[in-house]
């Protein structure tokens, strides 16, 4: 039999005898390619077709549809384990009085976030804050008024 070259990888083949008209060797992205190709060669010729048109559109439609309630049907069944979002609570703010020479903003801040009640608690937490931050950010002595004994 006569080789051939492949239209798409340019490679030489040998044809069928069953088919030998044909054009393409039988690699995976040869025939993959061939069929995308016939797919739009049918598109382009039934497309002109208003019949084949409206036939086109119908099942679109369908399919459209048929995933739609696919979707929804998984959504709605009780066997899927996904829960629905839920809002969390609003977070309650604690009540805690304050002397007046300690920043305000910085107490209510860990005290909403760490939940402390107490104005004791606040202040261990701060101190542990300033000794934590001591550790990894060590400033000079006289820019620091923490490591100076200063009140901040």
């Amino acid at each position: 039999m006569k080789m051939k070259i492949c239209k798409y990888c340019k490679n030489p083949f040998c044809p069928s005898k069953y088919s030998p008209h044909q054009d393409c060797c039988n690699h995976d992205a040869c025939r993959k390619a061939r069929e995308a190709e016939r797919q739009k060669d049918h598109y382009r010729k039934n497309i002109q077709d208003p019949d084949w048109r409206t036939k086109l559109s119908e099942r679109k439609k369908q399919e459209r549809f048929r995933r739609l309630e696919a979707v929804s049907r998984v959504k709605r069944s009780p066997t899927t384990k996904t829960t629905p979002l839920k809002d969390p609570p609003p977070i309650q703010p604690h009540p805690v009085s304050l002397p007046p020479d300690y920043d305000s903003l910085i107490f209510g801040i860990l005290g909403s976030i760490n939940g402390y009640k107490t104005y004791e608690e606040l202040v261990a937490s701060r101190e542990n804050c300033i000794k934590f931050g001591m550790k990894f950010f060590r400033p000079s002595i006289e820019a620091c008024p923490v490591a100076n004994g200063e009140n901040p």
